[in-house]
């Protein structure tokens, strides 16, 4: 019950429901990275729900930094823009607590077919 009240406490959605959220995202998979701009993303490893993009970076070396933080910056920016909008009334049939009736992102509402 500590690790369930720790992970709202953090927004994460409870494991069911990400798995479903997860799912209609994956849906859209390839509308989702042409909106990112990224083809590189890497989907459901290592727990299943993550989406995220990956790039080595030799942090013990300082001139390196300011490209790393430019690229975390882009990555972050992308991820923000593409994902902040969504709500989520159903997917799938199910409706998630505290979801909004009208989404402003095209994908909100549907799951997968």
């Amino acid at each position: 019950m500590h690790a369930r009240r720790e992970a709202h406490s953090r927004g994460e959605l409870p494991r069911d429901q990400a798995e479903l959220v997860y799912e209609c995202l994956r849906h859209d998979r390839v509308l989702i990275e042409s909106e990112l701009g990224c083809s590189d993303l890497r989907w459901g490893d290592p727990t299943g729900t993550r989406i995220y993009r990956y790039a080595a970076a030799a942090i013990d070396n300082r001139s390196s930094w300011p490209a790393a933080y430019d690229w975390l910056i882009s990555c972050a920016e992308r991820f923000k823009h593409e994902f902040a909008g969504l709500s989520w009334p159903q997917c799938d049939g199910h409706v998630y607590p505290g979801a909004t009736a009208s989404g402003d992102n095209e994908r909100a509402g549907r799951g997968p077919s």
